[in-house]
């Protein structure tokens, strides 16, 4: 699965933007539904993580975020392979057909392994089933999200949680020039340095939070710095991350229907 052909992952969140908001009730309920399948924890942060989403801006879910950030640090870390075309919510329904949970494996990695080889999955089926109910293919991508969620932070060392997904769809959206090794390497990159999370990088560029934000800063600069982006165009990446933060929901959207023709 390249990084580079994940747009198929962000249509699964893209094409149910219109639920975002009033409709996000619908998806949590749904995902509670898959309690007995996945367990609480899974449910609980699926939950956390839809909501947590919805909060920012729904359209951040769209192609160029979130789930191409995943899927993409996934690959690299060796979660997914080039032959697989697994879509987040694909993951999430595959998780709701089996009879085991994460806590029955000794990591998410393995848990995913199960997920991908040992649950037979008609695509198709699936496919036109959750054409016909976007609220439970909504539910099933958040559940797949959180899953890939957190093989790399097991795999990292470094807590994403909601902030930390949040943040790094923002940043895609703002550098989309960034690449699957790019955030891997950057998640490396704080792990390296010390920090646990990525909550200080979510408050930094959200502009609030109880952290030093000069410290905060120069930190950032410096890891953005060595990924030896594209001079041009990562020039002003710090500021083009702000000022993604700052966008409402409705600009994002207003973004991609242009991109998208619409």
């Amino acid at each position: 699965m390249l990084f580079g052909i994940l747009a198929g992952i962000g249509a699964a969140f893209s094409c149910v933007a219109g639920f975002i908001g009033s409709g996000i009730s619908a998806v949590t309920s749904a995902i509670g539904g898959f309690a007995s399948s996945i367990g609480g924890t899974l449910v609980a942060g699926a939950k956390s993580l839809a909501s947590g989403i919805a909060s920012i801006g729904g359209k951040l879910l769209g192609s160029l975020s979130i789930s191409d950030v995943l899927g993409g640090i996934g690959n690299v870390m060796g979660l997914f392979t080039k032959e697989d075309d697994e879509d987040m919510d694909d993951l999430g329904c595959r998780a709701c057909q089996s009879d085991k949970k994460p806590e029955d494996f000794k990591s998410t990695e393995e848990y995913i392994n199960h997920l991908k080889n040992d649950i037979e999955y008609d695509r198709k089926k699936a496919e036109a089933e959750m054409k016909e109910n976007p609220v439970k293919q909504y539910a099933y991508a958040a559940v797949g999200a959180t899953i890939t969620g957190n093989a790399i932070s097991e795999k990292v060392g470094l807590d994403l949680g909601v902030k930390g997904i949040n943040a790094l769809g923002l940043i895609k959206r703002a550098a989309p020039y960034m690449t699957a090794p790019n955030f891997a390497d950057f998640l490396k990159n704080l792990k390296a340095n010390g920090w646990s999370d990525l909550t200080a990088v979510y408050e930094y560029f959200a502009g609030k939070g109880n952290i030093d934000f000069v410290k905060t800063g120069k930190e950032l600069k410096g890891f953005f710095s060595d990924l030896n982006l594209d001079p041009q165009k990562s020039a002003n990446i710090m500021d083009d991350i702000k000022a993604e933060f700052q966008k409402t929901d409705v600009e994002r959207k207003a973004e991609d229907d242009k991109r998208e023709g619409k």
